[in-house]
């Protein structure tokens, strides 16, 4: 969290505010925020993009290029991270499932800040767990990041059958694993938006991916149509059938919540819906 959907809401809230063009007058980190840059420092990160103008943000995956004169800033907000233009609210273009600052604003999790010409980014982190990483002298769909990334859910572009059989077929890992890698087609798929696919797919999550039917993916390319529709379409979460719920919206079943392997998120699905025979 926040996943996919909501990193294109966050980024179109951002080009909303007025952000683009503008040029980059001040930059300062604080809190620890310098924890967050991965790949190199906050010294680079100035002395590359101070009095730079912004260009454009893109988002593919859970990732978002912010694209200056002089290179590119990747982020990826990861659980906690969010992005705040000073004076202007998300209102109902955004929600959270746990923990993401969307409505409260904490001094103490503000890591970093961004002035620009008529306008202020703070960026708020209530664990600091999110990364930044810099890129000069290249456009985001020239960064590692953006081309290690997969074509994401929102594209609607998928594989065939038999090339899921050809890539993945004796991979031992589960259909739900599957879902979660952002190397595989479709990316920007987290531990809510999977659970909510598999749901809608009748299909056990922990399906080993050399087990899975042309017929069960069949349902799997719907259930990805479905999801996106959904997710486009809804700020919130009312249209999820289980996920964080305690009660299956299609049968009334007892929602099971584990974690399978042993440290990885809980996955949430209904046994009647999702029978490991079905």
């Amino acid at each position: 969290m926040p996943e996919h959907y909501e990193v294109k809401r966050i980024a179109n809230y951002l080009i909303d505010s007025g952000i683009l063009n503008q040029t980059l007058q001040g930059v300062a980190f604080k809190n620890k925020g310098e924890r967050i840059i991965a790949n190199s420092s906050v010294n680079q990160l100035i002395n590359l993009f101070l009095k730079n103008r912004l260009l454009t943000i893109a988002v593919k995956g859970k990732y978002t290029g912010f694209e200056f004169e002089s290179g590119t800033v990747v982020i990826h907000y990861r659980f906690t991270g969010i992005p705040h233009i000073q004076g202007r609210s998300y209102q109902d273009r955004l929600y959270t499932i746990f923990s993401l600052p969307i409505n409260y604003k904490n001094d103490d999790h503000c890591r970093f800040t961004w002035r620009f010409n008529n306008l202020t980014l703070d960026f708020y982190d209530t664990r600091c767990l999110s990364k930044l990483y810099i890129y000069p002298n290249k456009l985001f769909s020239q960064t590692t990041h953006y081309q290690e990334l997969a074509t994401d859910l929102s594209l609607q572009s998928f594989l065939t059958y038999q090339d899921i059989c050809k890539l993945y077929g004796k991979r031992r890992i589960t259909i739900k694993q599957w879902l979660l890698d952002q190397k595989i087609i479709p990316s920007g798929l987290g531990n809510y938006l999977a659970c909510e696919v598999l749901v809608r797919a009748n299909i056990y999550p922990f399906l080993p991916m050399a087990s899975l039917s042309q017929s069960q993916y069949q349902q799997l390319l719907l259930a990805f149509k479905d999801v996106h529709q959904l997710a486009s379409l809804h700020a919130d979460y009312t249209w999820f059938i289980l996920f964080n719920k305690q009660r299956c919206g299609v049968c009334n079943a007892k929602v099971i919540k584990t974690k399978y392997p042993r440290f990885s998120q809980t996955t949430h699905y209904c046994p009647t819906c999702q029978h490991i025979n079905k």
